[in-house]
């Protein structure tokens, strides 16, 4: 009796082969289930932390919005401070402007610091201008990197591709996902992630109308915009000379009729003009001070009288 009694229990509690076969392809199958999951979920946090990045790199150069002083945008990015955007390195491909002035890591800044009126052009041109960052953190040095071969990196740690010759006046930039490969064909969280920062998004038309001058004497109008190239006010300035009998002006990209240095769109920040004329055979001028959007901007009647 008590034989049969441990045969019994001892059947009762054992496995076959077949049954651990089964509990092993379970087990299997609920580690693998659980660690696409995991893997899935670090995937996306990266996804996002790249998505975050560009964004926060795109704010650097066109700066923050909705901020406003005195009734206007005000813009804090390196396009208002530079003129434009930051140029890429020769050899790292990065807009290294955003966190440094010293591109070359002599120890010397390459970009002018944020001054007031940096070339003596009269009349005072009323704005600041020049490299006031960084715009960004500087990246942090990866082993066998030195100073100058810092990137900015995406969520998997891969460093972003600029691109700005694909289309002139626009900024790519991309990050080659999970598998750090640049390649259109990829799928899922392989596939390149790319933002584009349009030249619509930061430099705009801008026009106006000169009122009240003396009737005949719209050849002696004049009107110059003040803004930076590179971080310093160009010289010679970008001057309207002569405006038609209407007194209407305009700077715009392929602009016909406005002069030479009106056919081109300025950067987004705070801009100054300068308008003179001819009022009761004097000469009167006029200056307004005024926050370039990247949109149409239209200044309205500026009265000479």
């Amino acid at each position: 009796m008590n034989f049969k009694n441990k045969k019994r229990l001892s059947n009762s509690i054992g496995f076959t082969l077949l049954e651990l076969v089964v509990v092993l392809a379970i087990l299997g199958f609920l580690t693998a289930m659980t660690s696409r999951i995991f893997t899935n979920e670090d995937d996306q946090r990266r996804f996002d932390e790249t998505r975050a990045q560009m964004q926060e790199i795109k704010k650097a150069i066109l700066g923050g919005e909705g901020a406003y002083a005195n009734g206007q945008r005000q813009f804090a990015g390196y396009v208002a401070d530079m003129g434009g955007l930051p140029a890429l390195d020769a050899v790292t491909n990065q807009p290294e402007g955003l966190w440094t002035d010293d591109l070359d890591s002599d120890g010397t800044p390459d970009l002018l610091g944020w001054v007031y009126n940096p070339l003596p052009n009269p009349p005072d041109s009323m704005v600041w201008m020049g490299w006031r960052g960084p715009y960004v953190g500087t990246p942090a040095l990866r082993s066998g990197e030195v100073s100058g071969q810092e990137k900015l990196r995406d969520g998997w740690g891969n460093p972003l591709v600029f691109d700005d010759t694909t289309t002139p006046g626009d900024l790519i930039i991309t990050s080659p996902g999970a598998n750090g490969v640049i390649n259109a064909v990829d799928t899922g969280f392989d596939k390149d992630i790319a933002m584009i920062i349009k030249q619509t998004e930061y430099m705009a038309p801008v026009a106006g109308r000169v009122r009240n001058f003396d009737a005949s004497t719209e050849a002696n109008v004049t009107v110059t915009i003040y803004f930076p190239v590179s971080g310093i006010e160009p010289n010679p300035d970008h001057t309207i000379s002569g405006v038609p009998v209407d007194g209407y002006f305009r700077f715009e990209r392929g602009a016909a009729g406005v002069g030479t240095n009106g056919t081109r769109d300025i950067p987004a920040g705070v801009r100054h003009i300068f308008v003179s004329g001819i009022v009761s055979g004097v000469s009167v001028q006029r200056a307004v001070v005024f926050t370039v959007e990247p949109t149409g901007n239209w200044l309205g009647d500026i009265n000479l009288q």
